[in-house]
């Protein structure tokens, strides 16, 4: 269990990125936004980096809580970030909010971009299963090498097609945005009652406002949370997932 002190840290923590997503002006974003000479402005490789390890604790999605044995480091998803699996073997069953609690793990991580947390993850490589909880958001694995397909940022599909017909419509809150690469997952909240809806290719989402499109280098995996909002969707009913999204309407 968490001691008073760790449990105030990720609060304040909780409260700076929820700060930082809302401030169009925040250091992320605006480190974010700059392209040097010709690089991609979100390359984090280019940036100082650290590393630790330690038992992982159970944490909401996009976050990361690690006993080094010394300490209680908190560590927040940075714009881009990656999974690794134990050496030797691959994911069976990843998605981006894994319950990672019991296994050790080590972190590569960079500086802060918001305020009382140690850093921004970058790479979370799975060393080992400890005491690792039960449940079907506990990562599993498979021996053998990891599939073509990356676990981190990279080239989106090359064509971005909607889900097939029928499509249903909702509107709520959006209550939670989760973004791996090019993945999105959104959990839209209607007096109690949610959904979680998903796209593999957000960056061609059709994305509306009210008056017309979105403003041009809008972000929605920072963005979109705390939103009202309308989605079309396919359902699509599996154990992590209600529908595909076909495009998200903010009011």
């Amino acid at each position: 269990m968490l001691t008073r002190r760790i449990m105030s840290r990720f609060q304040v923590a909780c409260a700076g990125a929820a700060l930082l997503a809302a401030t169009a002006q925040s250091p992320a974003i605006a480190q974010n936004s700059v392209t040097v000479q010709g690089t991609d402005p979100f390359d984090w490789r280019k940036l100082p980096q650290k590393s630790a390890e330690g038992i992982a604790g159970r944490a909401p999605c996009g976050w990361l809580i690690i006993n080094t044995g010394a300490d209680h480091l908190i560590f927040h998803e940075g714009q881009q970030y990656e999974f690794r699996a134990p050496k030797g073997k691959h994911f069976v069953n990843f998605n981006p909010c894994m319950n990672y609690k019991g296994f050790r793990v080590r972190v590569t991580y960079t500086k802060a971009t918001g305020h009382g947390y140690d850093g921004d993850f970058r790479v979370l490589e799975i060393l080992e299963a400890v005491s690792p909880d039960t449940g079907d958001d506990v990562p599993k694995f498979a021996d053998g090498p990891e599939p073509p397909t990356a676990r981190s940022g990279g080239k989106p599909p090359k064509k971005w097609e909607p889900p097939s017909k029928p499509w249903a419509s909702a509107e709520g809150t959006v209550k939670d945005v989760a973004c791996r690469a090019w993945d999105m997952r959104i959990v839209l909240d209607k007096a109690g009652f949610t959904l979680t809806l998903h796209t593999d290719n957000y960056m061609a989402l059709p994305f509306y406002a009210a008056a017309g499109s979105v403003r041009e280098g809008f972000d929605p995996c920072r963005e979109l949370k705390g939103h009202a909002a309308k989605a079309e969707y396919a359902p699509v009913k599996t154990k992590t997932t209600d529908g595909e999204l076909a495009s998200i309407e903010i009011e």
